[in-house]
């Protein structure tokens, strides 16, 4: 019996082994393609939203451009027209853009967060290889933030102030005509809302970003106050 034994471990352990390597290389490919997939999805929402954004931009600065060039009152047509289609458009599509935006926001303040975390507080537990990867994500997710969320911002400030370059010409010499300053006075700035279906979460202007980093780091700092080093290690 114990010859049958140690004849048959090498062949065990062989197979054992094989098992092993095909169970891992398994594993490797479901994360690949798990992760290909997110990426194609984050990717895709990503190129949607910014999409739109550019548009509205790229919008506002054919109106300004065309503003410019008029002296005319009843040239001014024209900007509005344009103008009034650039909020029926937006219109359209603000539930989709506001809950996508609401979403990623979310998703990076609770990622960051987490991630921040890690970095700070679990680099003596976490193994090497695996920790370079909390610094990625952790220097990612702002710059994906910096780079998105303020052409959301612009829409709302670019849009403002060509209402009130519109305010200013109507009242000069350039443009004197009553119906012109009161057709200004009733347009109001493209606003671009993150919000959850039916609901309005709050507005994307200028202050939004500063805001949003600022919570970033207040959490970030409770969650490392609220735990210490040695109770994670236990």
């Amino acid at each position: 019996m114990y010859f049958i034994i140690d004849d048959l471990l090498p062949q065990y352990l062989k197979i054992l082994t094989t098992t092993k390597v095909l169970a891992f290389v398994v594993r490797v490919l479901i994360l690949f393609f798990a992760f290909a997939e997110l990426t194609r999805t984050f990717s895709f929402l990503l190129i949607y939203l910014i999409g739109n954004l550019q548009m509205l931009l790229d919008c506002l600065a054919l109106i300004q451009k065309q503003t410019a060039l008029l002296t005319l009152s009843s040239q001014f047509k024209s900007p509005f027209h344009i103008y009034a289609r650039v909020r029926l458009i937006l219109r359209i599509t603000s539930n989709s853009q506001g809950v996508s935006t609401a979403a990623l926001m979310w998703a990076g303040l609770v990622l960051s967060v987490c991630v921040n975390f890690a970095c700070l507080k679990l680099h003596s537990i976490i193994p090497m290889p695996l920790f370079l990867v909390f610094p990625t994500i952790s220097i990612l997710i702002p710059t994906i933030v910096a780079e998105t969320l303020p052409d959301a911002i612009n829409c709302f400030e670019k849009s403002r102030e060509l209402i009130k370059n519109w305010g200013t010409r109507t009242m000069t010499r350039k443009v004197n005509n009553a119906f012109y300053l009161k057709k200004v006075r009733s347009l109001r700035p493209l606003k671009l809302y993150a919000k959850v279906p039916g609901y309005n979460l709050f507005l994307l202007k200028k202050s939004t970003q500063a805001t949003y980093y600022s919570i970033i780091i207040i959490y970030t700092v409770n969650g490392l106050i609220s735990f210490k080093s040695d109770s994670l290690k236990s």
